[in-house]
């Protein structure tokens, strides 16, 4: 690189720092012509080793003087390869031209606080580098508190082939920062592990943030409650943040709580997490896509988004992996919740309680682990038309659900139970934990019940509703431990004597009926009770024990019709008005008592029949 000859800018500069440097005045000078002072290969002025070495001070008086500041070109400052030495503070300047440090060892921290900019572009720098924070504080790489930058904010990977990648040492924090454009952190490494490795809270970003392509950070990155026009991309991106702070709260590689995003979230397609992923209250205008990523954080939250509300869709398929609970709880998702394909579900805990989506997708073999689906309240106005429609699907993938909230004692408990339980299948597995824990949650049957029968599955909207009722049985106490309990107070015995009744009707009467859904039972016993009552009667009749009631009566006597009448309360056709059983002789006496009993039976399961037609017994 060449030295320029003198300028008026390059004039004030020797009158301000009389002891500049050759490599230095060659970069104001270059300045000054909108042109880059570009060292790559700069020998001339090179020191043996290393990059050449401007002082940072060059630099703040370059921004900060308003002199100087207006003989500098709209091209702005444009510094590649070099060494820059000392901190750079520009904090409150109002330098309306871009500053972009290509390249470059920027030995001492950025502070960038309020200041006014155009465009900022460390693309393949390194900033703060093998420094030490002060006794008990972390070191900062770069502070842009409050900042108003125009166009893009870029601290990615260089775009040369073979480009060299940004480096944070020390947190970069953002907060409250206004960017006109994308926030590009593509291929960029941020280091300030057991920290804040990139903090943007409640920074506002008219176009994209971009942690994708390489991406690393190694600390937490935040953007609690930041606005993003366009999207958050994590395509490729690393998050590490592992472990528990000094207080033992778990930490967390993403966190985006109330953050607005106009766009996509992609946490897709080579995305590592290994910490929380938390989302909580965020709200997003397209999709929360999770196509291929990696969640891990074991034995907490692996993705914590509840309260979102998404316009788009959850994708949650081919290929992601989670290890540690999934959070959909309260969320509003407006099109597709899509579980299908997931690696290792086992591993993974999907907590869905309160959510609503439009559309539900879940894979037809992708159950999570028992006691590993959380479903009471998820609500959802169709499926898929690829989904699994059948009951028996329905009934087990419900029947996998958990009562509890993940990590509470009762979640605990039944991990015991489990281990217990041994090798049997998982569907097994999920019934005898049902039964030990007295688990009983009707809600997710009848949501899943309301959806068939909407989409035209009648016959298996019906079935699970039964399988509602039958869990509901199972989950009732035995009547030995409700009558230990009966006699402590009134109330007690009032709710004793409730649960008593509950238990002897899904005991005896309700299975006959199916729970109020099925009568055909009831209704083939009522007719094979009508026959049996003709054979019977007729047998009477051959042994001459019927007679006629009225002596005007001499018609024959019609068993199939006296069975009818007798059996069902609602049907008169005079037959037993006419004639009875001899009550004079032995068996006619039986017979008038078998009668009462018949009648009696008939009345009961006539009304059965009736309240299950009308839906009087449905639950």
């Amino acid at each position: 690189m060449e030295i320029f000859p003198r300028s008026e800018l390059l004039e004030r500069a020797l009158e301000r720092f009389p002891d500049m440097s050759d490599a230095e005045c060659a970069a104001v000078a270059r300045v000054s012509q909108g042109l880059p002072a570009d060292f790559e290969g700069f020998t001339a002025v090179r020191q043996a080793r290393g990059k050449v070495r401007l002082r940072a001070e060059i630099l703040n008086w370059l921004c900060m003087d308003r002199k100087a500041r207006d003989l500098i070109s709209d091209v702005g400052i444009v510094i590649a390869a070099a060494c820059i030495e000392g901190p750079i503070h520009l904090m409150f300047a109002a330098f309306d031209r871009p500053l972009l440090l290509v390249d470059c060892d920027i030995k001492g921290e950025i502070l960038l606080s309020h200041a006014g900019l155009k465009t900022l572009s460390l693309e393949g720098s390194r900033v703060g580098e093998n420094r030490v924070g002060e006794k008990g504080k972390t070191p900062m790489a770069i502070v842009a508190d409050g900042a108003k930058i125009s166009g893009d904010v870029l601290l990615r990977k260089d775009r040369k082939e073979n480009g060299k990648p940004f480096q944070a040492f020390g947190e970069v924090r953002l907060f409250g920062v206004t960017i006109g454009g994308d926030l590009d952190c593509a291929g960029g490494e941020f280091r300030n592990e057991g920290g804040d490795a990139l903090s943007a809270d409640l920074a506002k970003i008219g176009g994209s943030v971009n942690l994708r392509e390489g991406f690393q950070a190694f600390g937490e990155v935040r953007l609690l409650g930041a606005t993003i026009g366009g999207n958050l991309d994590g395509v490729g991106g690393e998050f590490r943040n592992e472990g528990c702070d000094d207080q033992g709260n778990p930490r967390k590689a993403l966190s985006a709580d109330g953050a607005k995003i106009a766009g996509d979230v992609r946490l897709r397609e080579g995305f590592r997490a290994f910490g929380e992923v938390r989302l909580l209250g965020a709200t997003i205008g397209g999709d929360l896509s999770c196509t291929g990523g990696e969640f891990r954080n074991e034995g907490g939250y692996a993705l914590n988004a509840g309260g979102i509300e998404i316009t788009g869709s959850v994708f949650l398929r081919e290929g992601c992996l989670f290890e540690g609970i999934i959070s959909l709880v309260e969320a509003e998702i407006g099109r597709h919740l899509q579980w299908r394909g997931v690696k290792e579900q086992e591993r993974a805990t999907l907590d869905l309680r309160g959510a609503h989506a439009h559309t539900l997708w879940i894979g037809k073999e992708d159950f999570p682990g028992p006691n590993r689906l959380y479903l009471h309240g998820l609500t959802y106005d169709s499926i898929d038309d690829e989904m699994e429609t059948s009951a028996a699907w329905w009934i087990e993938f419900i029947e996998t659900q958990a009562a509890e909230s993940p990590g509470s004692q009762a979640a605990r408990d039944a991990e015991k139970i489990l281990l217990a339980l041994g090798e049997k299948s998982a569907a097994q597995r999920r019934r005898a934990l049902a039964e030990k824990l007295n688990l009983f949650l009707p809600q997710p049957y009848e949501q899943a019940a309301k959806v068939l029968r909407a989409q035209g599955h009648e016959a298996d909207a019906r079935e699970v509703l039964i399988a509602k009722e039958r869990r509901r049985k199972a989950a009732l106490p035995s009547p030995l431990a409700t009558f230990r309990t009966a006699f402590k107070s009134i109330d007690d015995f009032r709710r004793a004597l409730s649960t008593l009744t509950e238990w002897a009707w899904y005991r005896t009467l309700a299975p006959l009926i199916g729970y109020g859904h099925r009568p055909s039972p009831a209704l083939w016993l009522a007719v094979l009770s009508v026959f049996l009552g003709w054979g019977g009667f007729a047998w009477a009749d051959a042994k001459g024990v019927m007679k006629p009631e009225k002596a005007e009566r001499q018609a024959e006597f019609r068993p199939l019709v006296y069975a009818l009448e007798t059996f069902t309360p609602l049907i008169k056709l005079r037959e037993a008005d006419y004639w009875r059983a001899d009550t004079g002789r032995r068996l006619g006496r039986w017979v008038d008592t078998l009668t009462v009993v018949y009648t009696c039976w008939g009345w009961i399961l006539t009304t059965l029949l009736v309240a299950a037609l009308t839906g009087l017994v449905r639950r």
